[in-house]
């Protein structure tokens, strides 16, 4: 059951302070246009946000295949560097060949690998594009060679 009002409360008392408070059927015509809108606009703009919230955290992925042939062997712990960042990509133990994952943060970026050795030398490649279309990169350390054995269609 409802609580029971006393009689002596006037209608002025029930009625909404401000006119956004009233009940949609009795807004004036413009204003519930005006609302609608805004709720549209921001719908849209939350659809938005989270597509690029979702496209950041799909970023694309290339494989880097390091070949760690270096003589004398020697570990190292290898980084991608671009104009913004220098990533953290793994270590390489002497003479083995690893995968590491490379994000790509963009449809086209510019790389340089750096493989560096527990004396402080460093191997640097060229520093070369990657693209969305690039899967695997190659990186022979000895030769210092990169090259990109496969691409997608």
């Amino acid at each position: 059951m409802g609580t029971a009002r006393p009689a002596n409360v006037a209608a002025a008392e029930l009625a909404p302070e401000r006119e956004d408070q009233l009940p949609s059927s009795t807004q004036p015509p413009l204003l519930r246009a005006l609302l609608r809108r805004a709720g549209t606009l921001a719908a849209a703009l939350a659809l938005g946000a989270c597509a690029t919230a979702h496209a950041k955290g799909d970023a694309s992925m290339a494989t880097v295949q390091l070949t760690n042939d270096l003589t004398p062997p020697s570990d190292v712990t290898v980084y991608a560097v671009t104009a913004n960042d220098r990533q953290l990509l793994g270590d390489v133990p002497p003479g083995a060949q690893t995968a590491m994952q490379l994000p790509l943060s963009g449809p086209s970026q510019r790389v340089r690998l750096i493989a560096q050795l527990p004396s402080g030398r460093a191997v640097s490649s060229h520093s070369f594009v990657v693209t969305g279309n690039t899967t695997t990169i190659n990186w022979d350390l000895r030769s210092n060679s990169v090259w990109f054995p496969k691409e997608r269609p």
